[in-house]
This record gives C-alpha cells, sequence and structure tokens, in this order.
C-alpha cells in the first residue's frame, strides 16, 4: 500500500466566521497536507439548469486522521482536496473495516 502513497494531497475547510451575527465566508483554509493514491472510477456528462458539465469521479486512498486542524476533526464530506491543482469535492468517507487506518474516499471533479 505505501508504495502507492505517491500523490500529494491538500485537505481543505471552508472558513467561515460570524460578524454580528452574520456569516461570513472567507474562503477556503488548508487544513493538512497527506499522501495517497488517487484512482479514476467513472466520467460522465451531466446537464443541471440548462448548464453541461463534465463530471469525474475517483477514488482517493489515505492514512486515517482524527486530528485534522485546530478542530480536531476527522475528514467529512464538508472538506475538499486539491490534487494537482485540481479541485476534488469530497462525496463519500468511508473508514475502511472501521480499523482507524485507511480512508476510501470518493470525489467528484468537475471539468
Amino acid at each position: 500500500m505505501i508504495g502507492k502513497m505517491d500523490r500529494r494531497i491538500h485537505i481543505e475547510k471552508r472558513d467561515i466566521t460570524r460578524v454580528d451575527g452574520v456569516k461570513v465566508d472567507n474562503g477556503w483554509t488548508r487544513l493538512e497536507t497527506v499522501y495517497g493514491s488517487v484512482e479514476p472510477m467513472t466520467g460522465y456528462e451531466r446537464r443541471i439548469a440548462e448548464q453541461n458539465g463534465l463530471l469525474a469521479t475517483h477514488k482517493v486512498t489515505m492514512r486515517y486522521r482524527s486530528n485534522l486542524g485546530e478542530d480536531n476533526t476527522e475528514l467529512l464530506p464538508e472538506h475538499r482536496l486539491i490534487i494537482d491543482n485540481i479541485t476534488h469535492e469530497v462525496r463519500q468517507v468511508l473508514n475502511r473495516n472501521f480499523r482507524n487506518m485507511w480512508y476510501d474516499v470518493t470525489t467528484e471533479v468537475r471539468i
């Protein structure tokens, strides 16, 4: 498994603050940089609201982390991954065999 973990993966989360009771979106904040493997799964075209878009799904495998960032959180679908300067939206996070060793992450890339 270690030999395949050759891709640098940046894990980011949305940075939202409250100012006078109003949520302010400050963009994305990098939590961690880890290594993992990336495998393409499917690619398809989707038409939503009169807009065409190509979508590609990937399976990303990385070591389990329970302490991402200052919040000490696990990887969640609210996060996103940056791999080779391409933004991957996290769709599903699976803790393989529930042993807290590996994540199998399904991501989606809009092209």
